[in-house]
């Protein structure tokens, strides 16, 4: 287009603009990330991320691949006699185990987000069968049972990021934090503070049967 038909409310700087520049040391046995210089602050409920140039810490659960922070489902069930016990997340064999003759329970049956399915199969060695079926919702918005996600941040906000290099404002701290009350509820609290303003928010991720 002409550049008279291109209008902005502000011009790029000349040349190229720099993005983020940070240091991200990692703490993979504390869950942890250590942020300097460009960062960001986590959405939350209730609240937008923040761009802001200065120090984070803050929870970094990829630093273990293949932990998961979700509350998984279990099933509880009891075998007349020692029987193959196959389970099924919707409709796909999991895994297979063997158990005793007695009440069983199995723990963290690994499903994935969203609501389905577990059906558990139990095969004793005359080709008897008993089926148990149960609905389950999951979520990655929810905690396990005692699990913690937070971020503590403090510099000075940025502005027109993507359009200017090194538009820094207001300073300014943040606060968020979540923790798993129980595997159906996740409350969560934000704190915002600049020298003009203050925001104080809460909120609760909760689980209802098969719902979110």
């Amino acid at each position: 287009a002409p550049d008279d038909e291109f209008d902005s409310d502000y011009e790029l700087d000349e040349g190229f603009v720099r993005l983020d520049t940070s240091s991200l040391p990692d703490d993979p046995e504390g869950l942890r990330r250590y942020r300097r210089r460009d960062s960001i602050t986590p959405a939350s409920t209730f609240g937008r991320s923040l761009r802001f140039a200065g120090v984070q810490v803050a929870t970094n659960f990829a630093t273990r691949p293949g932990f998961v922070t979700f509350p998984l489902p279990s099933m509880s069930g009891s075998a007349a006699v020692p029987s193959t016990l196959d389970i099924y997340v919707n409709d796909s064999l999991r895994a297979t185990r063997q158990v005793e003759a007695g009440t069983f329970r199995i723990d963290e049956i690994p499903v994935v987000t969203g609501s389905g399915e577990v059906r558990i199969v139990t095969r004793d060695l005359l080709g008897r069968e008993q089926v148990i079926s149960e609905n389950f919702y999951a979520s990655n918005r929810l905690l396990r049972a005692g699990l913690r996600d937070y971020a503590v941040s403090a510099g000075t906000l940025r502005r027109n990021f993507g359009s200017e290099s090194n538009d820094y404002a207001d300073p300014f701290a943040s606060l968020y934090y979540r923790w798993g009350l129980s595997d159906r509820v996740t409350p969560e609290i934000r704190l915002d503070s600049t020298d003009d303003a203050f925001s104080l928010g809460s909120g609760a991720v909760a689980r209802a049967g098969r719902f979110g």
